[in-house]
């Protein structure tokens, strides 16, 4: 019986059998680089050795692992394969994908290229050259093991997988629609994936492209990136940022169309002025193809480029207000029910206001150049890129669980989950931005003193969001049983009580060492 439900998963069609493997994989992948970042966040409360025992590389493992699994592995695959995969037929009414087997091919690639991911941190020493791969560290004198080669084929897996997708995509929205159905009738959803499809098609090959001429450089003797063999490092830095900055919209594209669902359906209109909406997403993708070079004002970029892709970076903020705007316009004058989805909507609108304002910080050049690899810049992009996409699939998860299933949780633990995360998000990532603006440098896992209340501060947030982890347990037992649902909720609370009465006086006993130390220097 068993072997028989693996093989109807494994040759199965059906897009929905499809995205609910998507959702399954990428969410214990999500969870496995969520135990990555608890790892990373332990060690760096801790001054000198930390729980990992003054293994820098094994550090450098990790914050590469972290970021390479949450990017490729975790929220696009549980936006793309999941959600879309799931729900975009239903929407444009048809009953499968245009190319079904096709559909079934990215899964299993993206299988391949997860598993290939796995073996390339758990081959030798690991690889430990952080998630953006740069040539520097990942040319053959600085790892030579076989690690490398493994993440740069699951690069090569995960790329193709997504390609797939996409042609599928756009395949189903265009050929599959109902008849007289017009563009501009489509759901936001549905633009939302069109458009993050056509930037897929566009900007994965040159990613593919560069990790390909880093695979010859280690491996056939070539010097594209090789400056005694006349290659250029910056090239790399091109090609993957041409990549990188359309990434985050390729993420965050989706996660819009599904917040404007939701006010929709929950306020029984339409989110107002709907083609300005449809006008922004697509002057966002088209203004993402040519502001990717402001992640390297540092590379010795001549004035008038710095001061180009400077202007840029600003001026892609306006479409991006336009949708902030008629979301709180829609706010303010549609009568919306206040139910739980609906607070994961505010709390999405918030994230991505505030990740967007510290992007202005950083358009700017010279605070660009002052903040450069500070940790203001990982609680920019967690704002924008990690948390409001994580807290926007949990607001359309919730809706759709609500809406289609006949499942009723507990009003108590709803909130509680909400609140939960709120506080465990501030509380991480908010002292991350004083660090940063201490000019405290990321991927470093030992530091002075003066660093060391702010880092411990932002354990704290940690191990609240770690509380959420029996709550996602609880909710998938639900639909087996209920008495295991209650077990676990009881002992949900009990692992926050511990955690939060075990932090607070972690706290209290780091602060009172911190004043002796401050008291010991000025005496």
């Amino acid at each position: 019986m068993i072997m028989f439900f693996i093989c109807l998963v494994c040759l199965s069609v059906s897009h929905k059998t499809i995205g609910i493997c998507y959702l399954l994989v990428a969410i214990l992948c999500g969870f496995v680089g969520y135990v990555y970042s608890l790892f990373i966040r332990l060690e760096v409360s801790l001054i000198g050795c930390g729980v990992l025992f003054g293994d820098y590389q094994f550090y450098n493992v990790l914050v590469t692992a972290h970021g390479l699994i949450m990017v490729f592995a975790f929220i696009m695959p549980v936006v793309l394969g999941g959600l879309i995969n799931y729900f975009a037929p239903v929407i444009v009414g048809f009953p499968d994908m245009v190319f079904p087997r096709l559909n079934n091919m990215s899964f299993w690639m993206f299988m391949g290229g997860f598993g290939c991911l796995v073996s390339g941190f758990l081959t030798e020493e690991g690889m430990g050259v952080g998630w953006t791969l740069y040539p520097t560290l990942i040319c053959i004198d600085f790892h030579s093991s076989l690690a490398c080669d493994f993440v740069i084929f699951s690069v090569h897996f995960l790329g193709i997988s997504s390609i797939l997708n996409s042609i599928n995509f756009i395949g189903t929205i265009f050929c599959c629609r109902r008849k007289y159905f017009s563009f501009l009738v489509w759901t936001l959803f549905i633009w939302g994936t069109l458009v993050t499809s056509v930037l897929l098609l566009l900007t994965l090959p040159v990613l593919a492209g560069g990790v390909t001429l880093l695979l010859c450089d280690r491996n056939f003797n070539t010097s594209f990136y090789d400056v005694v063999g006349g290659g250029d490092l910056v090239l790399f830095q091109h090609l993957f940022w041409f990549f990188g900055h359309p990434e985050v919209y390729i993420i965050i594209l989706p996660i819009f169309g599904l917040i404007s669902t939701i006010i929709e359906v929950m306020g029984f209109r339409c989110v107002f002025s709907c083609v300005a909406m449809i006008y922004s997403m697509v002057l966002i993708a088209i203004l993402g193809f040519f502001v990717w070079a402001h992640h390297m004002f540092v590379v010795g970029m001549d004035v008038d480029s710095r001061a180009y892709f400077g202007t840029v970076s600003v001026l892609i903020g306006l479409p991006t207000c336009i949708k902030l705007f008629n979301w709180m316009y829609s706010f303010l004058y549609t009568d919306l029910a206040l139910s739980f989805e609906i607070y994961f909507v505010y709390m999405f609108v918030l994230m991505f206001l505030f990740g967007g304002v510290t992007g202005l910080f950083l358009s700017n050049v010279g605070l660009d150049i002052l903040l450069h690899d500070t940790y203001f810049v990982i609680a920019h992009f967690h704002f924008v890129l990690s948390i409001a996409a994580v807290v926007g699939f949990f607001g359309g998860f919730f809706h759709f669980l609500m809406k289609w299933l006949p499942i009723e949780l507990f009003l108590f633990w709803e909130f509680f989950f909400l609140w939960c995360l709120w506080f465990g998000v501030v509380l991480l990532f908010f002292p991350l931005h004083s660090l940063g603006m201490y000019a405290f440098p990321r991927r470093i896992s030992d530091y002075p003193v003066s660093f060391l209340y702010w880092s411990s501060f932002s354990l704290f947030g940690m191990l609240i969001i770690a509380s959420l982890v029996l709550f996602c347990c609880c909710l998938f037992s639900i639909f087996f049983f209920e008495i295991i649902a209650c077990s676990l909720l009881i002992c949900m609370f009990t692992v926050f009580f511990v955690f939060f009465t075990f932090m607070v006086g972690y706290l209290v006993l780091r602060c009172y060492t911190y004043l002796l130390l401050i008291l010991h220097i000025l005496c």
